[in-house]
């Protein structure tokens, strides 16, 4: 009863809001008025008691009143009397349409939808697959050790291998494990091909998102998140990958796990899960705002760095986490420091005292690493993990140098030259360059997946080279300068060829800016017209000089 006194009162309002008031002259109220007032009110009822069974189209078609002030009043009682005839024909169907999706409404306002795109394996063909992968991956050995991630697939099928209402954290997570195991373990020849079913791994995750967002309220939750981030990561999205990222470290914030000491807990092994839990976002945060210009984490931080002596997984590569938050406290502070606004901005003199004070941080902890992972120009090195931590930090120091180019107005290739007063400690910015692109030779057979996170170090390091080509093609160094460009768009031909990947776009950019680089050292500015700006007039040379080869070959 009290469902149909809801719904009366629904359609009184919409009846009220579907009818077209007409104002004509404020005449006073005489005798006898208030009872017809009432009458008129109980007839109004009575339409719309009636006007219940009517589908909402008929009234739209029944509305229409005459203009004239004098006649609204008789065209109104009209218009009452012809619609309660013909609605006494019309079917009930809307209020049993109403009243079934006020009942589906109530009956799933608990939860969310969740969509199982794709069935998880078999138990026996997952254990061995899931172990092999977390070898290779070595950012989620930080966080899962191999005896975890076969808890969370036994746990799962013993609750069945399609249930995701159980446990949903739990399932989201191990879909995302596998989504990221699939990019890792598959052949590059055959990435294409898989695609489709890692994306349906990812998918079953992903369909629980807003659920984890919304419900998270433990470790478990950031984690979930954390490894569809790690699979995002992977990929040309870094939308997605930053949405991911940005989302567990609200939840990291909700939880307390910025917080030491929070739960009081007194296990060490959750202690340390919690530690590796915030400074793995912590890291792909700061890495992330020099990557893509966001906003930095605080470098306040009260969590204490996490253990090597409890390192979940005893590799190497999980003892590379604590390098890399030093590095990424940092990486905050130089976001910050660079941000357009900032404090230090509108003073130039602090702000370049804050860089070398920065620039002197970044070598002491270069220099306060072990030897077998110190950046060095020289370095040769073959773990994956390793070389990510060297070219965070070249990428570090670019952003100095270019800070300070701002400053000075002056191209980061020339800063050393044009500023000798000005000591830096770190590498300048065309030998790290050249270091970044040599530290390629240690990933000649590397997953796509694993190649797509770092391209942006070595390809930055092109551009790097290119400028100080372009503003000083006289140097002695120029030389060098373009045969490090050369080699890396040779590392991508390589690539391409041998693992069967599509890098044509990627391969044909690279070797555009070997050309220009060629152009330039051919034609030094002294040939130039000495009224234009040198770039532009190179740029103009080049072009023409190109369009009219490409016609020659055609």
């Amino acid at each position: 009863m009290e469902q149909v006194d809801e719904l009366g009162m629904l359609v009184f309002r919409v009846e009220v809001a579907r009818t077209r008031c007409h104002y004509g002259e404020r005449k006073g109220r005489g005798r006898g008025k208030s009872k017809q007032y009432i009458q008129t009110l109980e007839q109004r009822l009575k339409n719309i008691e009636v006007a219940l069974q009517v589908p909402p189209t008929v009234n739209e078609g029944l509305s229409q009143v005459s203009a004239d002030p004098g006649h609204s009043h008789e065209t109104s009682n009209s218009h009452r009397t012809t619609m309660a005839d013909r609605t006494q024909s019309m079917p009930s169907r809307w209020s049993e349409e109403i009243t079934r999706n006020i009942f589906q409404a109530q009956k799933n306002k608990s939860n969310l939808e969740r969509t199982v795109f794709a069935p998880l394996p078999p138990k026996e063909h997952i254990l061995h697959f899931i172990s092999s992968a977390l070898e290779d991956m070595y950012e989620v050995q930080s966080l899962f050790s191999t005896d975890d991630v076969l808890k969370l697939v036994n746990d799962q099928y013993s609750a069945g291998s399609s249930n995701c209402h159980a446990n949903p954290t739990r399932w989201a997570t191990l879909n995302a494990l596998i989504a990221t195991g699939i990019h890792w373990k598959a052949d590059n020849k055959a990435i294409e091909e898989l695609f489709p079913v890692s994306w349906a791994y990812f998918k079953n995750a992903f369909a629980i998102f807003p659920e984890i967002v919304m419900n998270s309220d433990g470790i478990d939750s950031c984690q979930a998140m954390i490894a569809m981030a790690f699979l995002m990561r992977g990929t040309a999205d870094a939308r997605a990958f930053t949405v991911l990222l940005s989302a567990a470290a609200h939840a990291i914030h909700c939880i307390g796990l910025n917080l030491e000491g929070l739960y009081g807990s007194s296990d060490l092994i959750d202690i340390e899960r919690r530690r590796r839990s915030f400074w793995t976002i912590y890291v792909l945060r700061c890495n992330a705002s020099l990557n893509f210009d966001l906003p930095a984490p605080s470098d306040d931080v009260s969590v204490e760095l996490p253990s090597q002596a409890l390192a979940i997984d005893p590799s190497s590569s999980t003892h590379l986490l604590g390098h890399m938050s030093t590095l990424a406290l940092i990486q905050s502070r130089i976001s910050r420091c660079c941000c357009p606004g900032s404090s230090l901005s509108k003073s130039i003199d602090k702000m370049t005292q804050a860089l070398a004070e920065l620039d002197k941080d970044l070598e002491s902890w270069r220099t306060g690493l072990p030897s077998e992972v110190q950046p060095t120009a020289l370095a040769q090195v073959d773990n994956l993990g390793i070389i990510q931590l060297h070219f965070a930090y070249y990428a570090s120091t670019w952003k100095i140098y270019t800070a300070i180019g701002k400053i000075y107005n002056v191209p980061l290739t020339l800063i050393e030259r044009e500023q000798p007063k000005l000591h830096l400690s770190t590498l300048i910015p065309t030998h790290s360059a050249r270091a970044t692109i040599s530290l390629l030779q240690g990933l000649s057979s590397q997953p796509l997946a694993s190649l797509w996170q770092i391209i942006c170090y070595p390809t930055c390091a092109v551009l790097i080279l290119l400028t100080a080509v372009l503003h000083n093609p006289a140097d002695s160094e120029v030389s060098m300068n373009l045969t490090w460009i050369g080699k890396f768009v040779g590392f991508l031909k390589g690539f391409q060829d041998q693992e069967g990947c599509d890098l044509k776009g990627l391969i044909g950019f690279c070797s555009k800016l070997y050309d220009i680089a060629h152009f330039a050292q051919h034609n030094p500015a002294e040939q130039r017209d000495g009224n234009e700006n040198e770039i532009a007039g190179l740029w103009r040379q080049y072009t023409v000089g190109h369009n009219s080869t490409t016609k020659e070959r055609f």
